[in-house]
């Protein structure tokens, strides 16, 4: 009897072990330019809604995949990005190296108003957006005189 249950704990775990493989997908992103590791870097698979990023050694690490095919996406700020179908069994390692991707402007114009100016253009209308008017008397209110007309009673 004792053997028995010991038989088929073992078997138990065994089914479990194969049912929840740890695959895992891991390696190493690095520049293309000078070959250095490449720090916060997403590694991406969108039909499991999970990834990791890079740590400063330029490694990464995705644990507990289903064995399967999947599409990889590999992107970094200023890198240009990249896609590869990987088909993931057991421990998959894949290194990758990121382009920069440089992106310029042709023309940047800016242009302004003195305050001041824009200020005595518009007195007669309400002030602008952005511009604050702030009134300060010159002592306390308390001891400011109410006028006649915006006297009240208590």
């Amino acid at each position: 009897m004792y053997k028995s249950l010991l038989l088929l704990a073992g078997a138990f775990l065994y089914i479990s072990n194969s049912i929840h493989a740890q695959n895992v997908l891991n390696g190493k992103i690095t520049d293309a330019r000078d070959g250095a590791p490449l720090r916060g870097v997403s590694v991406y698979i969108p039909d499991l809604k999970t990834g990791a990023a890079t740590g400063a050694d330029g490694i990464y690490r995705i644990q507990f995949i289903p064995a399967g095919t999947y599409l990889i996406e590999v992107s970094a700020v200023g890198y240009a990005k990249q896609w590869e179908k990987v088909r993931v069994q057991a421990l998959e390692t894949r290194n990758y190296t990121l382009t920069a991707a440089g992106a310029t402007l042709d023309n940047i114009v800016v242009t302004g108003v003195p305050a001041a100016t824009e200020n005595q253009r518009h007195r007669s209308s309400s002030p602008r957006r952005g511009i604050a008017i702030f009134w300060r008397p010159r002592r306390p209110m308390s001891s400011m005189p109410l006028p006649k007309s915006q006297a009240c009673r208590l």
